[in-house]
């Protein structure tokens, strides 16, 4: 082989590999599941801000989430809680109302953690963030101790248990 043809395998290999890492990058890898619990923020006036359009002038602490199935809010950063703090998760059924919900538990220091940051926050809203979509921002009422909870807002069973899943194949 002539030293021509090497020149010239060596830049179509070279072509190739370049080929090859594109399509590979452009490939897209399923996203690892996240679960965040954040403060929703408060204007000075104590109400939650909803408007995207009224972000200029908030904190730099403060980002817009979107909401599932309904407008989104604004939170403060960073998030209270992550999904390292789950010791186990599942798809289940709400008892009262049979819908489909993703049930979780805590460990141990996050059980704790959870108890401060719920009864210190007492009448502001949680911000309840799954993938980067708002699915809850229920008003906190009262201490939540039990180290458990769940979040609603599943078309079906089948789709709570898809998350559950693919949260614990990332853990």
């Amino acid at each position: 082989m002539t030293s021509l043809q090497n020149s010239y395998l060596s830049v179509l290999k070279l072509a190739l590999m370049i080929e090859l890492g594109v399509l590979m990058a452009s490939c897209s890898s399923p996203q690892e599941p996240s679960l965040n619990f954040y403060l929703v923020y408060q204007n000075a006036d104590g109400l939650s801000v909803t408007n995207p359009d009224l972000a200029e002038g908030l904190p730099q602490s403060v980002k817009y989430i979107s909401g599932k199935d309904s407008e989104g809010v604004f939170v403060t950063t960073p998030a209270v809680m992550d999904k390292t703090c789950l010791s186990d998760i599942s798809a289940g059924e709400h008892v009262a109302t049979g819908s489909p919900i993703l049930e979780f538990q805590f460990t141990d220091v996050c059980t704790e953690k959870f108890a401060t940051f719920t009864s210190q926050n007492i009448g502001r809203q949680m911000a309840v963030v799954l993938n980067d979509t708002l699915y809850a921002a229920p008003y906190l009422n009262a201490p939540i101790s039990s180290g458990k909870a769940f979040i609603e807002g599943f078309e079906t069973k089948a789709e709570a248990e898809k998350l559950a899943l693919s949260f614990k194949t990332t853990k």
